[in-house]
Formats: structure tokens, C-alpha cells, sequence
């Protein structure tokens, strides 16, 4: 599904979260009432989705790209990659938060108006909750009790949620952007164990699996920055691995074991009759298998992604990041490929000479 051009995407753990809620409301009070609280959830969702949006909107009209919005169990993501400039992140940010509490706001007047003395707020069991949400009162009690929990959940100082975003760009306006983006993800990470301590003295598991995927999300923001920063100004073309050798498609295992496989080597270009590139090989992915009469083809990769030598690795860094490796070209040939791992390494190597010099 895409809107304004976003293409919003499900994570299986999301499906998986739908079906459980499925059976857990069939096994406890029927099917009915599985249907019921899977269009809870659904519901949450579409003011998750409305809350991402509004973050990726604000983000465009800066001429930010925003690709995708990837739906989990624990809310949703935007994948928008920021410039290093706090004023932009800050609004940002804020935007999210904002839209949910403005919302709330004019949910709040109609509930008055339309059921003056009403409870404001719905039941707190996920069953009753689920039931009450079929009458329009409920509805709005529903919505409103979401959005304040989202606004205020989302402010907290926990990064990388918002919160913690609009705390990494103040601190952004005194320091270095990687020194920041360090001391939020320290302060992130830090909270999100809290967390994580305080879901297991309720118990609740919900609470801990947020601030564990909170505490690895923290973790992940500060590489990219750190990675960013080591690597400012290189091209790819400048990055790229070009110590590689084509395979054709149709070479046999046990031909490449015996005559093409080189112990430097960990990527293998894969070629078609034509000479040109259609995936990539790697040997590890035939480990333990059967071997015998298979061919390369049979094992590579096909779903690959191909950068211009000419754009800059920070610019394409999430890109490469989500992927096992990217190609790089150059005139229309591939000159070279780059995968995550070697990043990091060139990254390292880069830190190492510069403090060195």
C-alpha cells in the first residue's frame, strides 16, 4: 500500500501480532470477539500510521525523501534519513507528538458536546475495550485515550523515539552531531533498561520487549551516525570493493570449489550468457548443502540494488545498510560492490589513520 507516495509495509511480526490477538480473543470469549480485538489493533495501527505520516510530510516538505513506513508490533517507523541539522530535526520530531495531541484535543470538544458527562476514558481490558469501540462514544474515548498515550510516550527522552530526537538536536546546537547523537543513545539505552527492569518487577511483557527493541534501535542510530561521520566525502566509487571475480550463472558447485573459489574472496559477481550481471554468489550460503550438480545460479542472490560511482556513501548509507551488499557502477558496468561489514571496517581504518596523522 502506498500514500502520497510512501509505501507503508507490514513486518511479519505484525501479521503474527494480528494472529495472536486473533486467538487469544477466540480462545477466551470466541471468534466474535478475536474479529473484535484484531479491529482494535487495526485501529491503533491507522493512528500510528497517521502519527508517521505526519512525521514523513513535515520531513518532504524540507525535500527530505521518505520511502517507506514499516508497521511493527511495538508502532511504527519512518525511514527518513535527516540531514545533520537540528532545526530540521526538531520540527520534525515535534510533529509526530503534535498531531496527536491536537487530535486529541478536538476528540476531547466532541465528546463533550456530543455526550456531555460521558467517562472520558474506555475500560482498560483489551476485551471491553474491543466491544466498546463498536459505539460511536466508545470510538471517540478510544481515540482520545490513544493519542494522549502516544503524544506522551513519544516525548519521553528515550532515543531514538522522538522524545529523544528533539533531546539529540538541543544538544546538537552546543556540540558535535556524533557527540550528541552518543550522549542520547547513552541516555536512550540507559532508560530503555529501565524499562525493561520495570516490565519484568509488574510484570509485563509488552513494556519489556519495548525497551529491549528501544535499547537495540539506540544502538543501531548511533552506528549509522558514527559510520556516517567516518566516512564524510567518500564516493563510492572511492569505497567500493573491486578485488572480485565473475562467475557464470551456470557454473557447477563443484567446478567453482575446485577452480574459482579464492580464499581472499567472500562476493562473487554473477554474470548470464549475455556477460551481463544478474545477482551476486556468495559460498557461504552453500554450506552444508548438497552440492553435486547444483549450479551458482541456483544459490546467488538475485535481489541487489546498484549505486553511480558518483554518489556519496553517506547520502546512500541506510540503503546500503538494509541490504547483504550493494553493486556499484560506473558508465553502465559494475566496477565494484560494497556490503555493510566492509563499511564498518573502512570506517575503523578511516577512525585509525586520522587520529594517527
Amino acid at each position: 500500500m502506498s500514500i502520497f507516495g510512501i509505501s507503508i509495509e507490514l513486518h511479519v511480526t505484525f501479521i503474527l501480532l494480528l494472529v495472536i490477538l486473533l486467538g487469544y480473543g477466540w480462545f477466551t470469549a470466541g471468534f466474535i470477539s478475536g474479529l473484535k480485538l484484531v479491529l482494535l489493533f487495526v485501529l491503533l495501527f491507522a493512528v500510528v500510521v497517521s502519527h508517521e505520516l505526519v512525521h514523513s510530510g513535515v520531513a518532504m516538505l524540507w525535500g527530505i525523501k521518505v520511502p517507506k513506513i514499516t508497521l511493527l508490533p511495538i508502532g511504527g517507523a519512518a525511514h527518513v534519513e535527516l540531514p545533520e541539522k537540528p532545526h530540521i530535526e526538531l520540527i520534525v520530531a515535534v510533529s509526530g507528538p503534535l498531531f496527536n495531541i491536537v487530535f486529541a484535543f478536538f476528540v476531547l470538544v466532541l465528546l463533550w458536546f456530543a455526550y456531555p458527562g460521558a467517562e472520558l476514558f474506555p475500560d482498560a481490558d483489551l476485551l471491553k475495550m474491543s466491544d466498546a469501540i463498536l459505539s460511536f462514544d466508545g470510538l471517540l474515548r478510544f481515540l482520545l485515550h490513544i493519542n494522549i498515550v502516544l503524544a506522551v510516550f513519544n516525548l519521553l527522552p528515550i532515543f531514538p523515539m522522538d522524545g529523544g530526537r528533539v533531546f539529540r538536536a538541543i544538544l546538537a546546537l552546543f556540540m558535535d552531531y556524533a557527540r550528541a547523537t552518543a550522549v542520547a543513545a547513552n541516555m536512550g539505552q540507559y532508560l530503555s533498561l529501565f524499562m525493561v527492569f520495570a516490565g519484568i518487577l509488574l510484570p509485563n511483557l509488552w513494556i519489556i520487549l519495548i525497551g529491549a527493541l528501544i535499547y537495540m534501535a539506540a544502538g543501531q542510530e548511533l552506528r549509522v551516525v558514527r559510520l556516517r561521520h567516518a566516512l564524510a566525502g567518500l564516493s563510492l566509487g572511492d569505497a567500493a570493493v573491486r578485488d572480485y571475480e565473475f562467475v557464470h550463472e551456470s557454473m557447477s558447485l563443484s567446478d567453482f570449489m575446485e577452480n574459482a573459489i579464492k580464499p581472499q574472496l567472500s562476493y562473487y559477481p554473477v554474470v548470464d550468457a549475455s556477460g551481463a550481471v544478474v545477482g551476486m554468489f556468495n559460498p557461504e550460503l552453500v554450506e552444508g548443502s548438497a552440492g553435486g550438480g547444483s549450479s551458482v545460479g541456483e544459490f546467488m542472490v538475485r535481489d541487489y540494488v546498484t549505486f553511480s560511482s558518483s554518489d556519496i556513501v553517506s547520502d546512500k548509507l541506510l540503503g546500503i545498510l538494509d541490504k547483504s551488499f550493494v553493486f556499484v557502477e560506473e558508465g553502465g558496468k559494475i566496477i565494484g560492490y560494497i556490503t555493510p561489514e566492509y563499511l564498518s571496517a573502512l570506517a575503523r581504518f578511516r577512525e585509525i589513520r586520522g587520529s594517527a596523522i
